[in-house]
């Protein structure tokens, strides 16, 4: 799978901006100013259940007709996964089943529970 991103001119003289701020923190402050970066990322899982041939084996007469097979579908649902991570590593994980409603509070759930895993770190 590929994304691709058109971004205006005047979202890139932003990106520009801030990444000039960011070289400059680090060469002012160093490993530090890196190590206080946390990052994130959201991806969909699809999670199947697999059925192997010899568990959907029956006997049979030899006259018996043939049982159809249908296409596998998936059967297990599709989960979002948001992960957030530093210079150290993964520092939070948050599962979304997809057939929660969407709203401010679900979507501002993970920041607060990322904002308490930092105090505690």
């Amino acid at each position: 799978m590929c994304a691709h991103w058109v971004l205006s001119d005047e979202l890139k003289t932003i990106r520009m901006m801030c990444n000039l701020t960011f070289l400059h923190r680090y060469q002012s402050d160093g490993q530090p100013f890196i190590d206080n970066i946390v990052k994130g990322d959201e991806s969909w899982i699809h999670h199947f259940v697999l059925r192997f041939k010899k568990a959907t084996m029956v006997w049979k007469h030899p006259g018996s007709p043939t049982t159809k097979k249908f296409k596998a579908t998936p059967s297990g649902g599709t989960v979002t996964a948001t992960i957030f991570w530093d210079s150290c590593g993964v520092i939070l994980i948050d599962y979304l089943e997809h057939d929660q409603t969407i709203n401010a509070d679900l979507c501002c759930a993970p920041l607060t529970w990322l904002c308490e895993t930092i105090r505690r770190k």
